[in-house]
């Protein structure tokens, strides 16, 4: 019978600092090969830092290998990737829960990922909270939970979609005693994790004495349970043609979408007086304080001023309400939840950008309604609005790209103090760039945000614009776009 998951040669490299201070590279698994088969319940041992993690990182395709071959039912499973997310469920060895959903919306985020309807993610979502004893603090949020009602409900996360193949990295670590030997006793498909660990070294191929693998769940570093085929057809219904391709991307990008949606929505009072602040002040002091003595070539300063707080506002808004993505890449891991999950890789970038932009407008529409207020006289077009979301789009992207190159949190804010605001001052935000020398133009003029004020002041005021300028913001989009997507995907490596 054709092994359900087969590890041929398997090996992973990673570059390190040695005693010396030097890069070098260091083996964390080393030509790994085995199999296991159907309805089979597998286990690694090994000492710290023996490469278990790492080697069930590679096996749910959140790590690439080096080298080697990863097969699920004789099918190459870097080739067949959404298939393989489709089959498996992981329970990761840390805790990665989205940190700004309640319990629920955790796992209903889970199931929205695998494209379970409404009525059944719901049905399956109540039986599981119920079994692990977790009804009661559906509403609240992860961050109320203690460690062990984390870990449980870690293996209900991974067990919602019912997958046919089951990871499982410690999922027993702060577990009662009690609720471990339930977990254990194979109820659900959960085995017993007892993961013993000491030194180090590299997890070799069976036989060698650092690293081997067993045939007992008493010690596992992965666990493995199938019933099914490669494709998983039965686990959760996809649709199929290019028809059902364009549904089914469409479901993920409102599925990342809706998660953000959630937390906007209940933040959305806050968020709305928050952003009257800023505006507020820019009216007063530029608008009617120094504005007053301002002359410029048609209507009054605070009309020139608009537009240019609309392309400031606007920028800043987009870029902030993305970063977190960062955070949850680097510190609380939750970014591993869609990686893991079945969707197509852009529609992860498409979700978090029409988030940001929907921030984006929300604000401006809070400008324009202050500007009204304040006596200013604007020109709306659908042209002024399509500029308005172009320029959200960008900075959304320019956000997600910082998110995901950067490492730590104080790069991130190095990125507003060298980027975001010179651009806010530079770029014809609150005043003219003609009158700067020709060799600060020719270089504001490269940059997106300058382009933005061009356009948006032009059709504020019903002057004639420049097409270049909507040229050079498409290009930015698409450019950005392209480099969001190779980002996100350049994250397995």
């Amino acid at each position: 019978m054709q092994p359900m998951m087969e590890l041929e040669a398997l090996t992973k490299r990673f570059r390190h600092k040695d005693k010396a201070g030097r890069m070098a590279w260091k083996t964390a698994v080393d030509g790994l090969s085995l199999s296991v088969g159907r309805g089979e319940v597998f286990g690694l041992l090994g000492p710290n830092g023996a490469g278990k993690t790492t080697t069930i990182r590679m096996l749910t395709l959140l790590t690439e290998p080096t080298s080697g071959r990863i097969l699920y039912d004789g099918q190459e499973a870097a080739a067949h990737a959404r298939a393989v997310k489709r089959l498996i469920g992981v329970v990761p060895q840390h805790v990665n829960f989205d940190q700004d959903l309640t319990v629920w919306e955790n796992l209903e985020l889970h199931a929205r990922l695998h494209h379970m309807g409404r009525a059944a993610r719901e049905a399956r979502i109540r039986q599981l909270l119920d079994y692990v004893e977790l009804s009661e603090v559906q509403n609240d949020g992860v961050r109320r939970l203690s460690g062990g009602m984390k870990r449980r409900l870690l293996i209900v996360r991974a067990l919602i979609h019912r997958p046919r193949v089951l990871f499982l990295d410690e999922p027993t670590v702060a577990l009662d005693p009690q609720v471990a030997q339930d977990e254990g006793g194979g109820r659900n498909g959960v085995p017993h994790d007892a993961l013993h660990r000491g030194g180090g070294g590299a997890l070799r191929p069976r036989g060698d004495a650092r690293g081997r693998a067993a045939r007992r769940p008493r010690y596992a570093g992965a666990f493995l349970r199938e019933n099914g085929t490669f494709d998983a057809r039965g686990c959760v219904p996809r649709a199929h043609g290019e028809e059902g391709a364009v549904m089914n991307a469409l479901m993920d990008i409102w599925t990342v979408f809706w998660r953000d949606w959630v937390v906007l929505r209940r933040r959305l009072t806050k968020f709305i007086l928050s952003r009257m602040v800023a505006p507020m002040l820019y009216l007063v002091a530029f608008g009617w304080g120094l504005g007053r003595s301002i002359q410029v070539a048609s209507g009054t300063y605070l009309d020139f001023l608009v537009p240019g707080i609309l392309a400031l506002n606007s920028m800043n808004i987009s870029f902030n309400s993305i970063t977190p993505v960062h955070a949850e890449r680097i510190y609380h891991k939750s970014l591993e939840e869609y990686l893991i999950a079945p969707i197509w890789p852009p529609a992860f970038v498409i979700g978090k950008v029409l988030a940001a932009v929907l921030r984006g407008l929300i604000s401006s529409a809070i400008i324009v309604a202050l500007a009204l207020l304040f006596g200013a006289q604007i020109a709306f077009s659908p042209l002024f609005l399509a500029v308005l979301v172009l320029n959200c789009v960008i900075f959304a992207e320019i956000g997600f790209l910082a998110a995901m190159k950067i490492s730590t949190y104080e790069e991130m804010g190095q990125v507003n103090t060298y980027i975001l605001l010179p651009m806010s001052f530079l770029c014809g935000t609150f005043f003219s760039t003609h009158a700067l020398p020709a060799a600060v133009r020719f270089f504001i003029e490269l940059l997106p945000l300058t382009h933005t004020s061009y356009l948006l002041r032009g059709l504020g005021t019903g002057t004639a614009v420049s097409p270049l300028s909507l040229l050079v913001l498409l290009a930015y989009a698409v450019l950005c776009f392209v480099w969001s997507c190779r980002a996100f995907s350049h994250l397995r490596r």
